[in-house]
């Protein structure tokens, strides 16, 4: 599984998500290390995993994709898990930096083409939870 090949000293931390109605489990990034490392490492994402970034405290910020291996949906989502702003099918190494635009806390890195199969649109209104007993982030 490509979050297992994270580099870190304590397992990463796991949450479900609801995404218009579709589960993403998710692997938390809520420290500058983490946030730092994002998908780099990950070989590629199935469907249904993705990377939460979490900033802690809502402000603008950006993502790059330098050095990734695949492309992703992103989105950004403000404290109250309302979809601000989403960036779909942005390419590995495309040399563009992707900003939230609004102040937001969160940014949900899901695999390429989600946010149109699913129909996921700024707006939307996410759900958090913890993952079930015994499940992998």
């Amino acid at each position: 599984m490509p979050w297992l090949s994270l580099v870190s000293a304590a397992a990463p931390r796991g949450i479900m998500i609801s995404l218009n109605g579709n589960p993403i489990s998710a692997v938390v990034a809520d420290n500058d290390a983490t946030r730092t490392q994002g998908l780099l490492g990950w070989q590629h994402i199935e469907e249904g995993q993705g990377m939460l970034l979490d900033f802690v405290s809502p402000q603008v910020y950006a993502i790059h994709m330098q050095g990734m291996r695949f492309p992703i949906d992103a989105l950004w989502i403000d404290a109250n898990g309302v979809i601000k702003l989403v960036y779909q099918d942005i390419q590995p190494d495309s040399g563009y930096v992707y900003p939230s635009i609004f102040p937001c806390r969160y940014c949900l890195e899901i695999k390429a083409g989600s946010c149109k199969k699913f129909g996921v649109n700024a707006g939307q209104t996410v759900s958090f939870s913890a993952p079930a007993a015994g499940s992998s982030p």
